[in-house]
């Protein structure tokens, strides 16, 4: 309970997970649902990407993923990085989707080294590291 400004009690509602600043908070302190929350952005414009552009030239399909599907993926990822194996795995499943949408007409698999992305868990360590020598700082 809390008082209003009247001095009025008010009941507060007790919630199994909140949204605040972008981000999923749960009781737990887990981040399971912000991983499933970001993974579901992701997919979801990586599919209207895929049903946007009939292309499917790798260089193009990079740009696109990195404009478009890594920030939903990457963001806020200093407050909530992933350290449970299923939700980077979770994570990871978007990345070998995105690969796999520019490499599905090709005949010729040496297009897998021309688009060599940073895994999406090197990239997550990257950015944690940049934060916590930003606070030693």
């Amino acid at each position: 309970t809390m008082r209003d400004k009247n001095d009025v009690l008010i009941l507060l509602e007790t919630t199994s997970r909140e949204r605040d600043l972008g981000f999923i908070i749960t009781p737990d302190l887990k981040w399971h649902d912000q991983v499933c929350h970001a993974s579901s952005s992701a997919t979801r414009i990586l599919n209207m990407l895929r049903n946007t552009f009939t292309t499917r030239d790798s260089r193009i399909w990079k740009q696109l993923y990195t404009a478009y599907v890594r920030p939903r993926l990457e963001f806020a990822v200093s407050v909530w990085s992933p350290y449970l194996k299923g939700d980077i795995k979770l994570l990871q499943r978007v990345q070998h989707r995105a690969t796999r949408v520019a490499l599905i007409y090709k005949s010729n698999m040496d297009q897998i080294v021309t688009w060599t992305m940073m895994n999406v868990v090197e990239r997550l360590k990257s950015k944690n590291l940049k934060k916590e020598s930003a606070e030693v700082n």
